[in-house]
């Protein structure tokens, strides 16, 4: 039993003895209230001094350990590995939404540009900014950055492009700093022994890349520079990356709380996300009045499929060789999905989707006469059904749902921590700016603009 307990507990007996004094001109203790026995969040933030948890536990509470175990012992949690990531991931993070797939370390994606080549220009050399002594120079800044711009460009704005480029030099500049400050901090705090699980991790990564070079070490360092990189620099750029990650793991990872509360709570607000609304598969075929020559024909059309369909041919193939629709022909009136599945409610002709729902696995319709929502004319629908599934919501209760629920929960916290603690850096740091060298960079990204839109 706890000494919070313990000590509850002997206030309850101490106040129940006095009140049976009260007789004798004493005092009773104060009743305690229901909060007394309830532990209160020690975090900052939303949820400050509510209970942590109504009673009960969570079931598979006792499952969860730290997810990730690196090089001697020390214990990476899925959170810190998922959430701490390059200059170039966080930043597609902040403008998307979610990561842009993982970059090849060798890949044309991280190249920096060729300064001899036609129509290119150097960015060696020039420095965005130094953090307490150290430089953030244009050429990796700008070559995390190639892959969203060219995106941008893409578009055929050159106005809105100018603009955004302008944003996203800003805020990956802004990246780099804290990523400098972030490094810098975990040399400071970490223990020897922890640099060295670092170093480990770095080396397990390295023999990686030597392996998918051909277990070639050589060959590995070819491949780097004719990508435009330097292989020893991309060792360096991982080791930072994991003394980081092991520096948050110690000094932020630890403040996280998710409780029961805020799992049921995040369950309930945002129960869509364990839903999976009822389906159907089926194949379709639109027949056109006015291909046929007369709706007369049409209708005519339609019941003659929907017989030689019943009677036993391939209903696919009859939709392959019959349909008005082109996508549909193309298809062989497959709908939804790569494999013909459509949520209930979601097929766009509102006649053929009540049909659907009201037919079986197997069953051909007769034909409906319909409304197609896009061009306003009137056509003529076969449909058969080919499978079907129940709605169906995934419990709380489910080990999976709750896993889900905290990893989010606790990847929303440390997220908000960790941004705190890197405007505490910003805010301790001499950092110098190069508002000069920032227009140049932009200026850079404006000569590679025909190029990419070329590229569309």
């Amino acid at each position: 039993m706890s000494k919070r307990v313990v000590g509850v507990a002997k206030a309850v007996l101490a106040g129940a003895a006095m009140a049976a004094l009260g007789g004798c001109g004493l005092q009773p203790a104060p009743i305690l209230s229901p909060d007394a026995f309830v532990l209160n969040r020690p975090v900052v933030g939303e949820g400050v001094g509510q209970p942590i948890d109504r009673p009960g536990a969570l079931v598979y509470d006792a499952e969860h350990r730290p997810g990730h175990v690196a090089a001697g012992g020390e214990q990476v949690s899925k959170t810190v590995q998922d959430s701490v990531q390059s200059p170039a991931v966080e930043t597609a993070r902040a403008e998307n939404g979610s990561d842009f797939p993982a970059p090849d370390p060798f890949g044309p994606e991280t190249r920096p540009a060729d300064v001899n080549a036609p129509g290119q220009f150097q960015w060696v050399g020039s420095v965005l900014a130094v953090v307490n002594g150290q430089a953030v120079y244009a050429n990796k800044v700008l070559s995390t950055l190639d892959r969203a711009l060219a995106a941008e460009a893409r578009k055929g704005n050159e106005q809105r492009f100018k603009v955004v480029a302008a944003d996203l030099v800003s805020k990956q500049i802004n990246e780099f700093i804290s990523n400098e400050l972030e490094f810098a901090a975990a040399q400071r705090s970490l223990e020897p022994k922890d640099e060295q699980v670092a170093r480990a991790v770095t080396n397990e990564e390295r023999k990686d890349l030597i392996r998918k070079a051909g277990g070639s070490e050589a060959m590995a360092r070819q491949r780097a520079a004719e990508d435009g990189q330097d292989f020893e620099e991309v060792m360096q750029q991982k080791f930072r990356l994991n003394m980081t990650r092991l520096y948050y793991q110690k000094k932020v990872f630890p403040l996280i709380q998710v409780s029961a509360q805020d799992m049921r709570r995040y369950y309930q607000d945002n129960l869509r996300e364990f839903q999976k609304p009822a389906g159907a598969q089926f194949h379709v075929i639109k027949i056109s009045p006015q291909a046929s020559g007369s709706r007369d024909a049409a209708l005519e059309k339609a019941r003659v499929l929907s017989n030689r369909a019943k009677q036993g041919e391939d209903f696919a193939e009859l939709a392959g060789k019959n349909n008005d629709d082109p996508t549909l022909m193309k298809r062989s009136g497959l709908v939804g999905d790569g494999k013909g599945w459509m949520e209930k409610g979601a097929y766009a002709v509102e006649k053929v989707d009540e049909a659907v729902w009201d037919m079986r696995p197997g069953d051909i319709s007769p034909p409906i006469d319909a409304r197609d929502p896009i061009d306003r004319r009137d056509y003529f629908y076969l449909v058969k059904v080919d499978a079907m599934r129940p709605g169906v919501t995934e419990p709380f209760e489910s080990q999976k749902v709750q896993d889900a629920i905290r990893e989010t929960l606790k990847r929303e916290q440390f997220n908000k921590l960790r941004d705190k603690h890197r405007r505490e850096l910003v805010q301790k740091a001499v950092i110098r700016e190069n508002p000069d060298m920032l227009q140049i960079a932009l200026e850079m990204v404006m000569q590679k603009y025909p190029q990419w839109v070329a590229s569309r």
